[in-house]
């Protein structure tokens, strides 16, 4: 496993990524990863649960943007491949704001304004 492997933080997250992305489990091999995880020491068992927290935040964040780059396609038709990534740089939060006021949007012009007024990060960056 990960924890036992002495890697920095960084590397972990890198490798588990891949693997998550390249080598998904089955339900068996699921039922496995939970049982080697009880036998872990608990401090390894700390580590291991922070990457698959991790993982499943990520997970929840990607499937947001998918989403709502979804839903604004079909309530504005097509998103260019600037406005998606301007949608791809939100904050979680900032990606739920624009869901809740995306259903009033008639085209493109009302995104772009959205964006225009709601740069990456601003929430966070004034405390909210």
């Amino acid at each position: 496993m990960l924890a036992k492997l002495g890697l920095d933080a960084a590397r972990k997250r890198f490798l588990s990524g891949f693997i998550n992305t390249y080598l998904p489990l089955s339900k068996d091999e699921e039922a496995a990863f939970h049982e080697e995880l009880s036998q872990l020491t608990p401090h390894e068992r700390e580590e291991t649960m922070e990457l698959t927290t991790t993982w499943k935040e990520e997970g929840i964040l990607e499937g947001e943007l998918y989403l709502i780059q979804r839903f604004l396609t079909r309530r504005t038709g097509m998103l260019t491949p600037d406005l998606e990534e301007r949608i791809g740089t939100l904050t979680r939060h900032q990606l739920e704001q624009l869901f809740d006021v995306a259903y009033d949007f008639t085209s493109v012009a009302d995104l772009v304004s959205w964006l225009d007024s709601n740069p990456p990060g601003a929430q966070e960056q004034h405390g909210a």
